[in-house]
C-alpha cells in the first residue's frame, strides 16, 4: 500500500519551476523521462550516480531525488549538487525512512514524464543508455524497455557482465535491439528482476497498478514479473547500460539477517499477480525459475539457525502451482542448475531435512528419493553427466560492437590497421565494459574533457566522441602523419569536438586557458613512464586515469603511489599480461600508507630495538602509534623520548592498564593510515617488511597481506624460521612476487600471529573487526579468526621479516595457571560469530583451532587445574554448534595429529558419561 506520510519538498531548481509554469499551458511538452533516485546513506557514491544521469544525451528528463531518512551527509551532498546544476530539472524531497519501495511508489505518483526510470543512488548508468531505450520505446510503442547490466566491484576495482548475460545471449544474440513480449520470448521473465535496468511507460504502470511492496526487502520480483506479463510490447537494448555496484559497506544484498524471509512474501505476491494473466506453461516455468533462483540465493544468506525453516517455507510457495509448469521447468533448467533439484524435491514431497540445507552437507538421498519415486532418476543421471562434461554452460553471444555506428567503426578499423597491430583496436573495445576504465568512462561529470596522450589506440577516443555529444576530447600525438590521418577521419565524420595537439604542453595550456577539468586521462605503454606522468601540470584537476604500462618503463608501486596522489580513481593494466592481478587500480588516498600500532607494557628492555626497527622501515609515509598500557616500568618514558625525536612519525597514547586487547583497540581507533599493522613492543621487524606488505596489499587490492616470521628464543640464543606453504596463485607481476590465497578458510587454523600482517584500515572498520576488550590475553586469536572470516582477498609474500621473541619473562604464552581458561570465553564468542556468518566449512576450521588450542593448553597447564580444564572442554567442543555434530567433530580430530585425536576421544567419553549421569 502507498505510504501515508507526506514528504517535504526541500528544493526545486529554477529549471524545474520554469517547467512547472510552462506545463500549465495547453499543449505543453512533458519530459521524455522521469528518473527517481532513492537516497539513503550513500554519501560516498551518490555524486557518481548523479554524474552518470547528467551525462545522458539526447533526451529530456526530470530528476526526482528522495532522501529516505539518511543518517550520513547524503542530503547535504545532493542539495549542493542540485545548487551547482540549477539548469537541470531537479526536485529534492525529504522523508523519514520508509524503505526503497515507498520511495519508488512515491516517484511513480509524482512522475510527469512519458516514461519513468529508477536508479539506486550507489549505482550508475552508462552514457546514452536512456536515449537508446527511449528511441526504441518510441519506435516500437513499447510499454517496457530493458537494457543489459554489468557489475562493478568496489573492493577489487573490476567490472564483469551480470549473471544473466547468458539469458541475453539466448534471447537477443548479437542483435543491437529487439521488440518482443513474454509470450514470444518467455525468457525475459528470468532477466535480473532489477527495477534499475528498465524504463516503464508511465500510463502503462498506472493502468496495471504497478506498486512495490512496502516494508519489505527484495521488492523487485513482483514488479518485474507483473510488468513483463502485462506488457504487450517489450523492448530489449543489447547494451550494458546499468552499472551495479557490489562490495560496498551497508548494501542490503550483502547482509545476512532474518529479513531474507521477506523474499517469501514477495514471491507469493508475484505469483498472485501473475496468475490472473493465465501464463502458459513456458511462462510459468520461467516464473518458477526466477523465484527459485532468488530463494536459493536468499537461503544461503539466511542466518544458520533459520535456514531449515526458510527452505521449508520456500518449498510451500510452489505447492499449488500447475504441474505442467514444473514439467517444463525440469526439462529446461534442472540440467543447468543442479541446485534447483532441491526445490523440485521439496515440491514433490515436503520432506523434513534432518539438518540445515545450507550446512555444507548435502542430504542427497532425502532430496533424490521423491525423484526415484516419480521415475526421474535416469534424467538426473543424464544431468550428472552433462554437469561433469560442462555441457550445460549456456553459449555466450559472439563479441560484437553494437556501440559504434557501423560505417565509422570499419573506417577507423581500416585506418588503425595501417600502423597498429591487428589486435590493438580489440583492446580498446574490451576497455569499455571489461575493466574499471569502462566504469569511469560512463560517469564523467558535465563540463569535463577527455585527454588522450599518444596512446596508439585512438579508436576508443573516436568511440567516446560518438557517444558523448559535444564533450571535448583532446588527443596528443607527436607523429605528424598519424595526427593528420586522425584529424582527416574526424572531420569526415563530423566529430568537431575531437581536437589534436603535437605536445602535452599545448593540450594542457588549452585546458588551463578554458578552465576545464580533465574527466578522463588516457595514456598507454610504451610512453607511460614516471617522467611522462610528471609532465602533466599539478594545477590541473584530473578525475580518472587509465591505460597500460610495462615493468620495463615503470614500477607498478611507483605508478600506484603517483596515481593515489593525483587521480580520483585509476586503472592501469600491464601490457605484458592479461592477468587481472597484474593491474594497478585504486582511488585517491593521501593518508599515510601504513599505521603501525605498538602496545607497550613492561617492555622497557626491548622497546628501543622495536621502535628503532620501525623507524628504519623503508616505507616513507608511515605513522607509529605507541600505546602505553599503564606500564609500571619505563616503557612509557622510553616511548615519549622516541616521540620527541620523531614527532612527525611517532605518536604516544598513555592509558590505564586494561590489557593488550584494549591497548591494540585504542591504537587501531587512532590510526589514520590506509593500512594498519601491529607489532608487539618486545619484538622487532626487518627494514623492508612494511614496504613489501604494502606493495602486495595495494597492487593486489587485498584486505590482508601476510609475510613469514621467525621465532627468536632469548634464553637458548636460537632462531627458527616459520613460513607456511599455501596453495596460491603466484604471479611475477609484482616485484614482491606475492600470491593470492585461493581458499581463505585454509588460513583460519593458523597459529595466531596478527603481528606479521597488514590490514586494510577501511576493511577493519567496515566489517567491525576489533579486539575484544573483555578478553585479557590471547586476543590475537579471535581477531585473526574474525578478520580472515570477513576478508574477500588475502595476499602472501614469501619473505621472512618479523622477529617474534620467545622465552621472555611475563609473556602471555608463558602462563600455566587458570589464566588459560580464557580459551573458553574466546571460543564462546567465535561460536556466536559462526552462527551469524559461518558455514559448515568455517565451523570445521574453528573446531580445528579449538582442538589445537586445547591440546597446547593441556600440555602446559599446572596439574591442579588440569581436571577442571578437561571438564570444561566437553561443553566447549560439543555444545552450541551451528552445523557440526559429534561425528563431524571426531572426523576433524581424526584428520589432526594422533595426540589430538586421542585427546578428543577422551574428552568425548567424559562428556557423554557426565551427561548420562545427570
Amino acid at each position: 500500500m502507498p505510504s501515508s506520510a507526506a514528504p517535504t519538498t526541500l528544493y526545486e531548481s529554477p529549471a524545474r519551476l520554469a517547467f512547472l509554469a510552462a506545463s500549465q499551458q495547453p499543449g505543453a511538452q512533458q519530459p521524455d523521462l522521469s528518473i527517481v533516485v532513492p537516497v539513503y546513506n550513500t554519501a560516498l557514491y551518490v555524486e557518481a550516480c548523479l554524474d552518470s544521469i547528467l551525462s545522458q544525451q539526447g533526451c529530456t528528463f526530470e530528476l526526482i531525488l528522495v532522501n529516505d531518512g539518511s543518517t550520513d551527509n547524503s542530503l547535504q551532498i545532493i542539495n549542493d549538487y542540485a545548487q551547482n546544476h540549477s539548469d537541470q530539472n531537479i526536485l529534492i524531497l525529504d522523508q523519514a525512512n520508509q524503505g526503497l519501495s515507498a520511495v519508488r511508489n512515491l516517484g511513480l505518483r509524482l512522475a510527469c514524464g512519458d516514461y519513468v526510470a529508477f536508479l539506486d543512488s550507489d549505482d550508475m548508468m552508462t552514457p546514452d543508455s536512456y536515449r537508446r531505450m527511449l528511441e526504441l520505446a518510441r519506435a516500437g510503442e513499447c510499454d517496457l524497455v530493458i537494457c543489459k547490466s554489468f557489475e562493478y566491484n568496489q573492493i577489487a576495482k573490476t567490472n564483469r557482465p551480470f549473471y544473466d548475460e547468458w539469458v541475453w545471449a539466448k534471447v537477443i544474440g548479437p542483435c543491437p535491439e529487439m521488440i518482443t513480449n513474454s509470450s514470444k520470448h518467455p525468457d525475459i521473465l528470468i532477466f535480473e528482476p532489477n527495477a534499475n535496468t528498465k524504463i516503464i511507460r508511465s500510463a502503462f504502470a498506472r493502468s496495471i497498478g504497478l506498486v512495490y511492496p512496502e516494508g519489505k526487502y527484495f521488492e523487485d520480483p513482483p514488479a518485474h514479473i507483473l510488468a513483463c506479463l502485462a506488457a504487450k510490447t517489450v523492448g530489449l537494448v543489447n547494451h550494458r547500460g546499468y552499472c551495479y555496484r557490489v562490495g560496498r559497506v551497508g548494501k542490503i544484498t550483502a547482509t545476512k539477517n532474518i529479513r531474507r524471509f521477506d523474499v517469501l512474501d514477495s514471491a507469493e505476491l508475484a505469483l498472485q499477480q501473475a496468475l490472473p494473466f493465465s501464463p502458459n506453461d513456458e511462462q510459468g516455468a520461467r516464473i518458477m525459475f526466477a523465484i527459485g533462483r532468488i530463494f536459493d540465493w536468499c537461503g544461503t544468506m539466511t542466518p544458520a539457525e533459520d535456514r531449515r525453516r526458510f527452505y521449508t517455507l520456500a518449498s510451500q510457495r510452489f505447492s499449488n502451482l500447475p504441474k505442467a509448469w514444473l514439467k517444463v521447468f525440469e526439462r529446461e533448467y534442472v540440467a543447468s542448475y543442479f541446485r534447483q533439484i532441491t526445490l523440485l524435491a521439496l515440491y514433490y514431497r515436503h520432506i523434513e531435512l534432518s539438518v540445515s540445507y545450507a550446512s555444507g552437507k548435502t542430504v542427497l538421498w532425502q532430496m533424490l528419493w521423491p525423484m526415484i519415486r516419480h521415475g526421474r532418476i535416469k534424467t538426473l543421471w543424464r544431468h550428472r553427466v552433462l554437469l561433469r562434461n560442462r555441457q550445460y554452460i549456456p553459449p555466450v553471444a559472439a563479441k560484437a560492437d553494437p556501440e559504434t555506428p557501423h560505417g565509422l567503426f570499419h573506417t577507423i578499423q581500416s585506418f588503425l590497421a595501417q600502423s597498429t597491430p591487428a589486435d590493438s583496436f580489440k583492446k580498446d573495445l574490451n576497455e569499455v565494459c571489461c575493466s574499471v576504465a569502462g566504469k569511469n568512462l560512463f560517469v564523467l561529470p558535465v563540463g569535463t574533457v577527455i585527454l588522450d596522450i599518444q596512446s596508439g589506440y585512438e579508436l576508443l577516443s573516436f568511440q567516446l566522441a560518438c557517444r558523448n555529444g559535444d564533450k571535448p576530447i583532446y588527443i596528443v600525438n607527436t607523429d605528424a602523419e598519424r595526427r593528420a590521418l586522425l584529424q582527416e577521419t574526424a572531420e569526415k565524420h563530423g566529430l568537431k569536438h575531437l581536437r589534436f595537439f603535437s605536445t602535452i604542453d599545448a593540450a594542457t595550456d588549452t585546458i588551463r586557458d578554458n578552465q576545464e577539468i580533465i574527466g578522463l586521462l588516457k595514456i598507454d605503454a610504451p610512453i607511460l613512464n614516471e617522467e611522462r606522468l610528471r609532465q602533466i601540470p599539478n594545477d590541473l584537476e584530473i578525475l580518472h586515469a587509465f591505460g597500460s604500462y610495462t615493468h620495463k618503463n615503470l614500477s607498478p608501486l611507483t605508478l600506484f603511489r603517483i596515481s593515489t596522489r593525483r587521480f580520483k580513481s585509476f586503472y592501469w593494466r600491464n601490457d605484458d599480461s592479461l592477468n587481472e592481478v597484474d593491474t594497478v587500480a585504486g582511488d585517491k588516498d593521501t593518508r599515510p600508507e601504513v599505521s603501525i600500532v605498538v602496545p607497550a607494557y613492561g617492555v622497557e628492555h626491548y622497546l628501543d630495538r622495536c621502535l628503532s626497527s620501525l623507524i628504519e622501515q623503508t616505507i616513507v609515509r608511515k605513522e607509529i602509534i605507541v600505546v602505553d598500557d599503564g606500564s609500571k616500568d619505563r616503557s612509557g618514558e622510553i616511548a615519549d623520548e622516541w616521540q620527541a625525536r620523531y614527532p612527525s612519525i611517532i605518536k604516544v597514547i598513555h592509558k590505564p592498564n586494561e590489557g593488550c586487547a584494549c591497548a591494540r583497540s585504542v591504537g587501531l581507533a587512532a590510526s589514520t593510515g590506509q593500512f594498519t599493522g601491529f607489532v608487539d613492543g618486545d619484538d622487532w621487524v626487518d627494514p623492508p617488511m612494511f614496504e613489501k606488505l604494502y606493495e602486495a596489499a595495494a597492487l593486489l587490492r587485498t584486505d590482508i597481506s601476510q609475510c613469514g616470521f621467525r621465532k627468536v628464543f632469548e634464553l637458548d640464543n636460537a632462531q627458527e624460521n616459520c613460513i607456511e606453504k599455501y596453495q596460491t596463485n603466484m604471479t611475477a607481476a609484482t616485484s614482491c612476487c606475492a600470491g593470492l590465497i585461493k581458499h581463505i578458510p585454509t588460513l583460519l587454523p593458523l597459529q595466531p600471529s596478527i603481528w606479521r600482517r597488514l590490514y586494510r584500515s577501511n576493511f577493519l572498520r567496515d566489517q567491525g573487526v576489533d579486539f575484544p576488550h573483555h578478553i585479557p590475553r590471547f586476543d590475537d586469536l579471535p581477531f585473526q579468526f574474525s578478520s580472515f572470516l570477513s576478508a574477500s582477498r588475502v595476499s602472501v609474500i614469501p619473505g621472512i621479516y618479523y622477529n617474534y621473541r620467545l622465552q621472555r619473562i611475563g609473556q602471555d604464552v608463558a602462563v600455566t595457571d587458570e589464566r588459560l581458561f580464557v580459551h573458553f570465553d574466546i571460543f564462546s564468542d567465535l561460536k556466536k560469530e559462526i552462527a551469524k556468518n559461518g558455514t559448515f566449512l568455517t565451523e570445521a576450521k574453528l573446531k580445528r583451532v579449538q582442538l589445537n588450542s586445547h591440546e597446547w593448553a593441556l600440555s602446559r597447564i599446572e596439574p591442579a587445574y588440569r581436571a577442571e580444564y578437561e571438564k570444561r572442554m566437553g561443553p566447549d567442543l560439543f555444545e552450541n554448534n551451528s552445523f557440526m555434530n559429534c561425528a563431524d567433530i571426531l572426523f576433524v580430530a581424526w584428520r589432526s595429529p594422533r595426540q589430538i585425536f586421542r585427546m578428543t576421544i577422551k574428552v568425548l567419553k567424559k562428556y557423554l558419561i557426565g551427561n548420562y549421569l545427570k
